[in-house]
């Protein structure tokens, strides 16, 4: 389908900081970008993923545009950490004069202080398939101090490898035997070929052979590969054609009205607190050998996940003197999880942000990118 340079704006959100105009980029998956002008953030209408070279052209031309049409010459160009991003590489050519990289996970925070008009600092809580670290890992599963101005990384998900880098978004089982050989050892073997029939055998041992060296095997943090290890290790999705596929199949299979949660380990390692799901896929394989259902088993994932998050916030507040919590991210479209985890931090008494203006998917990058400019365009 042809598209129309011509576009119309999705959406305005009034911003708690004020400064000198800036275009954000986004990111290359569910692209958005965004154009500030004083107080008031302006953002494009979703154009898809950057990957493809029409939706590319579309959003260079839809950027030329919405300036024309607003009048606007950015002073400061935004865009993700990420290297090889499309969007990355298109700010580096724009012709502004300062360019602010930010950090995936400090922009999905930030975009969701921006949407409620915070001020920092809080315990941010950012969940989702991937976004680069500046450590070199895949992060996704982040708990931050953050501020506009900046974040400090307090605790993180346990990683794991990624066995054949992207090929384990697109093929679920491969995380969860990456799980396995890291939780289970030597068994990892015999408990794939039980529980992950998907994988055949001599495909299996390659794979375990790339988790055991790193070879082609990055360490990600990410929650949204947990999910999708999950959902594998319960049978729901072997392979995925759309996004969150895996996620959204386990928060549909789970029984809303299960309490029971899987354990979870917190450990404190430097000062950072790294919460482990080890036990968890243990308790997991046990039940399922046991015969519980899968429907409880999913919910009991989720309730542990939900339980989780909000005893490292509750461990993060004793350190830090902070109550208010923001929730980002793309797992966070799962309402499930969402609902559960909001009435475990209330309950435990912290104030709660989550998104109601933008979404906590790549799709509200973009103005958390534009915040983070601000603030650095203040202190500059």
């Amino acid at each position: 389908m042809q598209r129309h340079v011509s576009i119309q704006v999705s959406g305005r959100v009034d911003l708690p900081l004020d400064g000198p105009p800036v275009l954000a980029c986004g990111a290359d998956l569910k692209s958005v970008f965004c154009v500030t002008r004083g107080r008031q953030a302006i953002l494009s209408p979703p154009i898809g993923d950057l990957s493809e070279y029409a939706s590319c052209q579309f959003y260079r031309e839809a950027v030329d545009e919405l300036l024309r049409r607003l009048q606007i010459q950015p002073a400061i160009v935004a865009h993700d950490l990420h290297p090889d991003y499309e969007s990355t590489r298109f700010a580096k050519t724009f012709p502004a004069g300062r360019k602010i990289a930010v950090q995936h996970h400090h922009a999905h925070v930030a975009a969701c202080m921006a949407e409620h008009g915070l001020a920092g600092p809080v315990i941010g809580v950012a969940l989702d398939g991937s976004g680069y670290g500046p450590d070199g890992t895949v992060w996704g599963g982040e708990f931050l101090v953050a501020d506009y101005a900046g974040y400090r990384r307090v605790g993180h998900f346990k990683p794991y490898r990624l066995p054949g880098g992207e090929g384990a978004i697109r093929h679920p089982p491969r995380m969860a035997l990456s799980w396995l050989a890291e939780e289970c050892g030597e068994r990892a073997d015999a408990l794939g070929a039980q529980w992950l029939p998907a994988i055949p055998p001599d495909h299996r041992k390659t794979l375990l052979g790339l988790i055991a060296s790193g070879a082609h095997s990055p360490w990600t943090s990410s929650a949204g590969r947990l999910f999708d290890a999950v959902s594998a290790l319960l049978g729901l999705c072997d392979k995925i054609s759309h996004e969150g596929q895996a996620a959204m199949r386990l928060q549909a299979a789970a029984d809303r009205r299960e309490s029971e949660a899987l354990p979870v380990e917190l450990e404190d390692r430097a000062g950072v607190v790294v919460l482990s799901f080890g036990p968890a896929l243990r308790a997991l394989l046990e039940q399922r050998e046991a015969g519980v259902g899968i429907p409880i088993l999913a919910a009991r994932f989720h309730r542990a996940v939900a339980a989780a998050v909000a005893a490292v916030c509750g461990r993060l507040r004793d350190r830090e003197g902070l109550a208010r919590v923001v929730l980002s991210g793309g797992v966070f479209q799962n309402d499930l999880l969402l609902d559960w985890l909001t009435d475990a931090l209330s309950a435990g008494g912290f104030e709660v942000y989550s998104h109601h203006q933008v979404s906590p998917t790549d799709a509200g990058l973009a103005l958390g990118q534009a915040a983070v400019a601000l603030a650095a365009a203040t202190e500059h």
